[in-house]
């Protein structure tokens, strides 16, 4: 092979294993990071027991119940049975009061970022709708602190997203770089299109000129002939 072959020639094999190599490992670091950085929550469960009236415990009257139990003033009295260290508004934003679709109680859901505060707002939420609202709500079941968090994100499994995501970035750049190294390598260029019938590399030539005073047999040639056809065409008019 020669030196220009070798230079111009290289293989792109290892480059490409390197990208993938490289992208892959970035996602699947990042995935890692997003995977670790995630805040487990957790969730607990009381409940809010509705004694049933003449016209029994229907749904509808379970819905007004629940509607009132996430009101402002329930959650400020909330607050304050836990301390007055969540603020009501905040939380109210982490409890949420519906109906038991069995009917005959209201299901309390708080969640937290620790346990204990999990349960803690759930009971204290419960208490305060009792409070407020009275007959003919009574306590039900308090809640329990959870063993386990309800919501996290998993780092291996994340780590492995962002393995696969790296993988198929890396495959759509190599791909891209061998199309363009494609292109580049197609001999570009059409031949220069001719004037006069002439091609442009014949028409760059330099004219060869004759000496002062000196007619070459070609220039004689067409002088005789241009003689003659003008005599012709005088001849013929």
């Amino acid at each position: 092979m020669t030196a220009a072959g070798n230079a111009g020639g290289s293989d792109p094999a290892p480059a490409a294993w390197r990208i993938l190599i490289v992208l892959a490992l970035l996602g699947a670091a990042l995935g890692l990071a997003w995977g670790v950085a995630d805040q487990a929550r957790y969730r607990a469960t009381a409940t809010v027991a509705v004694e049933s009236d003449s016209q029994g415990s229907d749904q509808a009257r379970l819905e007004r119940f629940a509607q009132r139990g996430e009101s402002d003033e329930v959650a400020t009295r909330a607050a304050g049975l836990l301390g007055n260290d969540i603020p009501g508004a905040d939380l109210l934003a982490d409890v949420s009061v519906r109906p038991s679709p069995r009917g005959g109680f209201l299901i309390v859901t708080a969640d937290a970022d620790a346990p204990d505060v999990a349960a803690a707002a759930a009971d204290g939420f419960q208490r305060a709708i009792v409070a407020v609202e009275g007959d003919p709500l009574a306590l039900g079941a308090a809640a329990t602190i959870p063993a386990t968090p309800f919501e996290n994100r998993s780092a291996p499994l994340w780590a492995a997203i962002g393995l696969a995501a790296g993988l198929l970035l890396g495959l759509i750049v190599v791909a891209v770089l061998r199309l363009s190294r494609r292109h580049r390598a197609v001999p570009g260029g059409d031949p220069a299109p001719c004037l006069g019938g002439r091609s442009a590399g014949r028409r760059d030539r330099p004219r060869r000129r004759h000496g002062a005073g000196q007619a070459g047999p070609h220039r004689d040639a067409c002088l005789r002939e241009g003689e003659t056809c003008a005599q012709r065409s005088f001849s013929g008019r």
